[in-house]
């Protein structure tokens, strides 16, 4: 059994991680912009709603931000194998929580502002309107909190949270790669070696989903989102036990083609409720649907990907710009639906024209800001520049 229940090296590169991380943060231009679209309120809205923005919405919603967040658990234990505890606090202090702070001002301060003065009729996420020029409305962003005011991280809630839940979950990490932990790793490794087992590490997202869920919602404040606190660390810890054992890896790829059909039957099934008629379920029915549906979907892609465990030039390459990719991308999307509300005849071609210069603008200026040391700081690029 080639796992930590043996040894304590874990590989020093698994691209598939690298790869399936980079889809998901790139995908995310497709979420943000049908955000524009969908029935739901958001920081700008087209004034028309379709329903394929909406199914667009729902289908990221599904594995997107828990893949994220379970792939940084697995690339943490991986991180911990080649650092000190205090040398990878640190860098969690410069690659997460610097450009957050410094991503705040830079970039969700100006979609703050387009919220402000976008039109009253837009059915936007905060109703509060503001008469004021750019620099009139600088001091008046720390005003708080978002949406009764101005102040907000956005779409940087993710950076807080990875390093908060970072900070908390490493004494556990350390305790789990330690040699008294053997045990604890060999029991994982043989009790999660095959299909039903893994299904099973499902449950507790379903525990979470049924009983936290309609409690505390999803707030992405921090101090009072206990759903998605517990609902996030679950998938991270589940993500550094399986970056310590081979023998589950392993069985996730053996059994991709099951697990891509069961995703795919689960998925279906809750489109069809949502989307075209309800099907004759409760409340806890649907949960437990909804919540395999993303744990079987997480373990299907995490199969595939890993049975194509190899660079990939356009894909991997892209790791060094990927989080400053992500913390430019919303900033560009509101941008852009602010410019282009007008724009209401073709949303077909508004929804492409917005992801491909989003995704365009986002890379050139990651690949600028990867030129000096200082904006390198400030945007978290890890690693020497590129060439």
């Amino acid at each position: 059994m080639n796992d930590l229940a043996s040894r304590t090296t874990l590989p020093s590169r698994l691209f598939w991680v690298d790869n399936l991380r980079n889809v998901a943060v790139l995908s995310l231009v497709l979420f943000h912009t049908a955000r524009l679209f969908d029935p739901e309120p958001w920081h700008i809205k087209d004034r028309h709603t379709y329903l394929a923005a909406d199914v667009v919405v729902a289908l990221f919603n599904v594995w997107g931000m828990p893949m994220l967040f379970l792939l940084a658990g697995f690339s943490m234990m991986l991180s911990l194998e080649r650092r000190s505890a205090g040398r990878f606090a640190g860098e969690r202090v410069t690659r997460l929580f610097v450009p957050f702070v410094f991503g705040i001002f830079a970039l969700v301060l100006p979609q703050v502002y387009l919220e402000r003065i976008s039109p009253v009729d837009l059915v936007t996420q905060s109703p509060l309107r503001l008469d004021v020029g750019f620099i009139d409305f600088l001091p008046r962003f720390l005003d708080c909190c978002y949406d009764k005011a101005n102040f907000s991280w956005h779409h940087l809630w993710f950076l807080i949270y990875l390093f908060v839940y970072s900070l908390v979950l490493l004494p556990v990490f350390l305790a789990l790669r330690s040699a008294a932990a053997r045990p604890l790793r060999g029991a994982f490794s043989a009790g999660f070696s095959n299909l039903p087992m893994l299904l099973l590490l499902g449950l507790p997202l379903i525990v979470i989903e049924a009983t936290l869920r309609p409690r505390y919602g999803s707030s992405h404040a921090l101090i009072d989102d206990w759903a998605n606190h517990a609902h996030f660390a679950w998938l991270m810890l589940l993500g550094a036990l399986l970056a310590l054992t081979e023998a589950p890896r392993a069985e996730i790829r053996r059994r991709f083609p099951v697990l891509a059909g069961l995703a795919a039957a689960l998925l279906a099934t809750a489109l069809v409720h949502r989307f075209v008629t309800p099907l004759p379920m409760t409340p806890l029915v649907w949960t437990t649907l909804r919540t395999m549906c993303e744990w079987t979907l997480l373990l299907a892609l995490i199969g595939g990907f890993a049975r194509v465990d190899r660079r990939v030039p356009w894909l991997t390459g892209f790791t060094p710009y990927a989080m400053a990719f992500y913390m430019l991308h919303q900033t560009i999307i509101i941008a852009l639906g602010f410019l282009t509300i007008g724009w209401s005849d073709a949303p077909l071609s508004k929804y492409l024209a917005i992801v491909v210069v989003t995704t365009t603008v986002s890379l050139g200026l990651a690949a600028l800001i990867d030129r000096h040391p200082l904006s390198r700081f400030l945007f978290g690029m890890a690693g020497k520049k590129r060439r």
